[in-house]
């Protein structure tokens, strides 16, 4: 609890992280009226509440580490533990939640080298903390921002895992039409999980091999 509220102190007396999320607000301006907002429950974390559910459970996962009293292995068993662990927001948005969990880890990342002098290339553990992000949005201008906030951590991550995933009515055949929920599809059968951009590809093909007859 004192860690909490130690956060808590801190957020609301930095300037930057109670100024406006200028992406979250782009998102919101271009997502439509109230009524397709209140259907998509666009209502976006602040910065602040972000950073303290982040590091929040980035303390609890690594078991609030005391980086001062560690040893050598204990420390490299960490920094692999931390560019290995995978983070996922099944309803990203613009991303604030992802991006605010990259920011607590790589503080880890920094803390360790600062004062454990462990000789580290930061920029290849932040490369694999963004290259096991997950984010899944039902609108996909909300992918695409978070694909472009995470993007500007990391310019030379080669992997990114954000898609934009169907949500609505579809045809499952000629006859038949199939309500598909989005993410929530993955507590179903996950290797059956179709994202938009799939979906549309499929679409097209078939469109393609209909002609071709």
């Amino acid at each position: 609890m004192q860690f909490l509220l130690d956060e808590g102190i801190k957020l609301a007396q930095n300037n930057v992280l109670l100024s406006r999320d200028i992406a979250g607000r782009i998102f919101h301006r271009v997502s439509g009226d109230i009524t397709q907002r209140k259907g998509f429950a666009t209502y976006y974390t602040q910065i602040p509440a972000a950073m303290l559910l982040a590091g929040l459970c980035a303390y609890t996962l690594f078991d609030n580490p005391n980086f001062v009293e560690m040893g050598e292995k204990e420390v490299q068993s960490l920094l692999k533990r931390i560019s290995e662990v995978k983070i996922a927001d099944f309803a990203c948005g613009s991303g604030t939640l992802l991006t605010s969990a990259y920011q607590w880890l790589m503080r880890f990342v920094n803390t360790i080298v600062y004062y454990c002098g462990v000789k580290q290339d930061t920029k290849s553990v932040a490369r694999s903390i963004l290259e096991n992000v997950y984010g899944i949005d039902a609108l996909k201008y909300a992918a695409q921002i978070t694909a472009i906030n995470l993007a500007l951590l990391a310019p030379d991550v080669k992997r990114q895992n954000i898609r934009a995933d169907y949500l609505g009515v579809k045809p499952e055949n000629a006859k038949k039409e199939v309500v598909w929920l989005g993410s929530l599809e993955l507590l179903n059968d996950h290797k059956r999980f179709v994202t938009l951009l799939d979906f549309i590809e499929k679409r097209k093909k078939a469109e393609l091999a209909s002609l071709a007859k």
